[in-house]
């Protein structure tokens, strides 16, 4: 291991660690943020929806998607959150495709 990730290992170790919101007593934040103002729209108990039954693979087999096309061409803007959830996969090695694949990021991440 080369000195710069020893050094590292050994200055991030938990001796070293500052103590947490925890341990200091601090209360746990709330795990969901408000309305902030908001109408809530209380959602009702599973148990309370009517649903057909219905085969699962029946149900897999029959669903279609319905999507609205626009002319417009996306901004990169657009592409942000994509990119940040795909580069968060952790995806190794190389897709089936071809070698310059164009169907998806099939790179090496950190």
């Amino acid at each position: 291991m080369n000195e710069i990730g020893r050094e590292f290992m050994d200055r991030t170790k938990f001796q070293y660690a500052e103590r947490s919101d925890q341990s200091m007593g601090y209360p746990q934040p709330p795990l969901q943020k408000g309305a902030g103002g908001r109408e809530v729209i209380e959602l009702p108990a599973p148990g309370e929806i009517n649903v057909k039954k219905i085969d699962l693979r029946e149900a897999i087999e029959g669903r279609s998607s319905f999507r609205n096309y626009s002319q417009e061409p996306f901004s990169r803007r657009a592409f942000i959150p994509a990119l940040v959830y795909s580069g968060s996969e952790g995806i190794n090695g190389k897709c089936s495709h071809a070698e310059e694949c164009t169907l998806c990021r099939c790179k090496t991440l950190p």
